[in-house]
């Protein structure tokens, strides 16, 4: 089944921009390995996730996430099936950001793809984060 999880949470430590970049590299290559489609956002501190894919994997992978040391203050804020994914088209599926330009990037694009119920959802959530950062 077709699923979605989205989360927010506080990084442990602040994090260096080549430990950005390490991450997002790791991330985009194991989900894109997986087909799992999504945005990780990485900002001052914060993490908010969105991962689309098959159910089972997709709580694996959060429980992995919950356990990470990285991590602190995990609230999941979208746990639920969905029927088509948003990010499937969205820069080869999966993508990390936290440039301005990037997050103006996702921002149109959510904007301009609020056709499902989720991804009206998702552009409600991300919106007031997105709109702060430019």
């Amino acid at each position: 089944m077709l699923f979605t999880i989205c989360y927010i949470s506080t990084a442990a430590e602040l994090l260096l921009e080549e430990d950005v970049h390490a991450l997002f590299s790791q991330t985009i290559k194991s989900n894109t390995h997986n087909d799992i489609t999504g945005i990780l956002i990485y900002q001052e501190g914060t993490f908010i996730q969105v991962l689309e894919g098959d159910d089972i994997f997709l709580n694996s992978l959060f429980k992995k996430i919950e356990e990470d040391p990285r991590h602190k203050q995990i609230t999941k804020v979208l746990g639920e099936p969905i029927e088509s994914r948003v990010f499937d088209e969205y820069l080869l599926g999966f993508s990390g950001m936290h440039k301005v330009e990037e997050l103006q990037s996702i921002y149109l694009f959510l904007k301009k793809n609020r056709k499902t119920p989720y991804s009206k959802r998702l552009y409600a959530f991300l919106k007031p984060f997105l709109e702060r950062q430019f």
